[in-house]
């Protein structure tokens, strides 16, 4: 597939390498432990070569959602991340989701427009 402007792929690189590097001089002026973790994060991915800090994960793909069954499953995904890493054991328990406007019928720090999953 060639580059076109307007391919979502070439966004999403562009926006992670600019919001990456405004991510690494704020933390810079901060002195922040994250800055660790980044410059772990690109031996983790063999990056160190290419960029002191990795910010983001090297890949991005997109899915087209198509069905009502995949927007569930990835919805489903989605609330159950802040759970698999451990932050918290419900997913509706973490302030920044939205699991709790589908699961506990409460409104979290962002309003959302649920979509009925059937």
């Amino acid at each position: 597939m060639t580059q076109r402007k307007g391919d979502l792929s070439t966004l999403m690189r562009k926006w992670k390498s600019l919001s990456a590097r405004f991510i690494v001089d704020y933390l810079t002026q901060l002195n922040s432990h994250w800055l660790t973790v980044f410059g772990n994060n690109a031996q983790i991915f063999e990056r160190q070569n290419v960029e002191k800090y990795q910010v983001w994960r090297p890949r991005f793909d997109d899915f087209a959602i198509r069905t009502p069954e995949q927007f569930k499953t990835k919805l489903n995904y989605i609330h159950e991340n802040p759970v698999r890493s451990g932050l918290v054991r419900r997913s509706e328990d973490y302030p920044y989701t939205s699991a709790r406007d589908y699961m506990a019928n409460k409104n979290g720090h962002v309003n959302v427009d649920c979509i009925m999953v059937l």
